[in-house]
């Protein structure tokens, strides 16, 4: 078979990288397709000089005034176009940078933004393990948090999914897509940010969504203001109070702490799996989420008397084996506070809760006790303008952190949502 006959095979093949051999072979779509590569290779290695990355050897960055001037080496570093033009981004690929961190990449790429006309980007390493000098870079035409800048607001209930091992709300939208909260496989999560950030907003959404499915979730609500914040939810959970003393919260907690102890000693014997979420929820055994707002109500109260310096004890035992044991039981408890230190938000408290939420931090220090440590190049709550209500970090599955706008569901039409499904 002739040379033109196995070409025009691998163009008709199903597989896209026999199609993409092929096409390369051809002789003028292969032409074609070699003179845009060669394009992209001249542009990003442009780039990297423009930008004052300049590599002195494959692999190399040159520090200036240390190093010696670079080489004219055309280096493996595309500037590319994706084959989506209405993506509206420029990808950089395989940046040969050994050394260099993200922070580092992140200043020299803001401040190079203005050299290909980009107004936002983002930088991720594909494969660090296999490729750890390896960099892909996407530059955006337009500023992709702005889009963000406000909620969207739902004049109905939030979409909920639950099945077996799974309990998710969708509660708004990231740079990436739409966001879910997954309460299914974790036992804690924390909300933090300074006062009128958007916290209780965004609880009352997701509690809005779990008290649509009293069928197969369980809520108990704590509200250490005091006030009539969540008085709405009382009619649709199991348990509510809004007494900022500590008896109401302390017969709630040992209530669920009790579930847990019985679940956690019975799941083989009734299910013949210690795990909830292999088999839960079901009707006869619903999960159970616990939200305690003003968490600090309890943790460090006003009052320093020998009797609310004991119950403060019990509240945090209670709370932090709950947090560390609840998982396998299918119970989850959710930690607010607009005071996200370590006297106020225990650190046994804070690591063991698989999910993290900040609104607005007012200083690094309170964004790191809200968050923990992140990887270098993650976002930052305090960047977050206080006009931006809604708008947090949230930790996400790969360990990084991510922008989250949450959407907004007026209080006052939840009961009648609520009324209306259940």
């Amino acid at each position: 078979m002739t040379a033109v006959g196995l070409v025009a095979l691998g163009l008709l093949a199903h597989d896209p990288k026999v199609r993409k051999v092929a096409r390369w072979l051809a002789p003028v779509l292969g032409d074609y397709d070699r003179g845009v590569r060669r394009a992209s290779r001249r542009r990003g290695n442009a780039w990297l000089r423009d930008c004052d990355l300049l590599p002195t050897r494959p692999n190399e960055v040159m520090i200036p005034g240390v190093s010696a001037p670079p080489q004219r080496v055309n280096y493996p570093c595309w500037l590319r176009y994706p084959s989506s033009r209405r993506d509206g981004y420029l990808e950089l690929r395989d940046l040969p940078l050994k050394g260099i961190t993200a922070d580092s990449l992140d200043r020299l790429c803001s401040e190079s933004l203005g050299l290909l006309h980009a107004a936002d980007f983002e930088v991720t390493r594909p494969n660090p393990r296999k490729y750890p000098n390896r960099w892909l870079v996407r530059l955006y035409a337009s500023d992709r948090l702005s889009a963000l800048a406000s909620p969207t607001v739902l004049d109905r209930l939030p979409d909920v999914f639950i099945e077996t091992g799974h309990v998710a709300v969708t509660v708004g939208r990231t740079l990436n897509g739409v966001r879910k909260v997954d309460l299914s496989g974790i036992s804690g999560m924390t909300i933090a940010g300074q006062p009128g950030a958007g916290k209780t907003a965004c609880a009352d959404l997701l509690v809005a969504g779990l008290a649509s499915r009293p069928d197969l979730v369980s809520l108990y609500v704590a509200d250490g203001k005091g006030g009539g914040d969540w008085s709405w939810c009382s009619p649709y959970v199991t348990r509510y109070t809004n007494d900022d003393g500590f008896d109401d919260v302390l017969a709630m907690l040992h209530e669920v702490h009790d579930l847990m102890r019985v679940r956690l000693s019975s799941n083989v014997a009734e299910h013949g799996d210690s795990n909830f979420w292999h088999w839960g929820p079901t009707f006869n055994d619903c999960a159970v989420v616990v939200i305690l707002d003003e968490i600090q109500t309890w943790i460090a109260p006003a009052m320093k008397t020998k009797e609310t310096k004991e119950k403060s004890e019990e509240f945090i035992a209670l709370v932090i084996d709950i947090v560390k044991k609840g998982r396998s039981a299918g119970i989850a408890l959710i930690a607010m506070t607009q005071k996200p230190t370590t006297d106020a938000l225990p650190s046994a408290l804070r690591d063991n809760a698989a999910l993290r939420v900040a609104f607005r931090c007012s200083t690094p220090e309170m964004a790191k006790a809200a968050l923990g440590s992140l990887p270098d190049g993650s976002p930052s709550p305090t960047s977050i303008d206080f006009t931006q209500k809604g708008m947090s970090v949230m930790t996400a599955d790969s360990g990084m952190a991510e922008y989250v706008q949450w959407d907004y569901l007026p209080e006052s039409d939840i009961p009648v949502l609520l009324d209306a499904v259940r």
